[in-house]
């Protein structure tokens, strides 16, 4: 059987979290035929655990190691290693709902004929203790707003592999929001479809970089920024947060 999803998971002295990434990956691994799905791991030349609690999760998983030029450097690199169709990420710190790859693989199987199509799932955040904390679930979907709109289709969704590797991160010129570039790169010519049961789980951490400082505007109108946040839940709870310097949107 060839395998149909590639997951890329980059590490970099990871090892506060990297194991609770790697058990909800084959977690999720049990709800489908694993041999529809492969893991690339790229490292950035830990020196920390990080390796010693990858190579005893007892995964398939396959380890690159790449010097550490920075992250979009690496992205870039574990695409020219991918030889599936389509391709997602997990990162290092985040974790998988254990029905996420079976939601996804069933979306990609009954549109197969769609090469360009990217599949959108939900985000829940999670806290370092892996709590939720809150949820993104818009319960409607108006395609002309998230196409202008990178924060919908990341981290949540799986990409047509000739698309990530016909639009490159570049980090020369965009810095670290090239995978905000990226993605809407990718949007002016994808179609998308929604698969809400499919979630994926964001850690707000000590090591999340929030996306609030230094955004070009012309990523995210008006309209498409008031719809994210609106359909998000726990709305008192994420002011709290942000009072506090918590939230991922300070």
């Amino acid at each position: 059987m060839r395998p149909l999803l590639t997951i890329i998971t980059l590490t970099k002295n990871s090892e506060d979290y990297v194991q609770n990434c790697l058990n909800s990956l084959n977690n999720a691994l049990l709800k489908v035929d694993s041999r529809e799905v492969t893991h690339l791991i790229v490292d950035g030349n830990s020196d920390d655990q990080t390796l010693e609690i990858i190579k005893k999760s007892n995964s398939n998983s396959t380890i690159f190691n790449n010097p550490p030029k920075g992250l979009y450097n690496s992205l870039n690199f574990a695409l020219t290693k991918v030889t599936t169709p389509y391709v997602t990420y997990l990162h290092s710190d985040d974790e998988l709902d254990e029905n996420y790859l079976f939601y996804m693989l069933k979306s990609i199987k009954n549109k197969k004929s769609k090469t360009n199509t990217v599949f959108v799932g939900s985000v829940e955040f999670i806290n370092s203790e892996s709590k939720s904390l809150y949820v993104r679930k818009p319960p409607f979907y108006f395609k002309s707003i998230q196409k202008k709109n990178n924060l919908i289709f990341h981290p949540n969704a799986c990409y047509p592999t000739v698309l990530e590797q016909e639009y490159p991160y570049i980090e020369r010129k965009y810095g670290r929001h090239s995978d905000s570039f990226h993605i809407l790169e990718i949007m002016e010519f994808a179609s998308h479809a929604r698969v809400k049961k499919a979630k994926y789980k964001f850690r707000i951490s000590k090591n999340s970089i929030t996306y609030s400082k230094g955004i070009n505007s012309k990523q995210k109108t008006f309209l498409s920024r008031i719809y994210i946040h609106f359909f998000e839940t726990n709305i008192l709870q994420r002011f709290i947060m942000k009072i506090y310097g918590k939230s991922y949107w300070s």
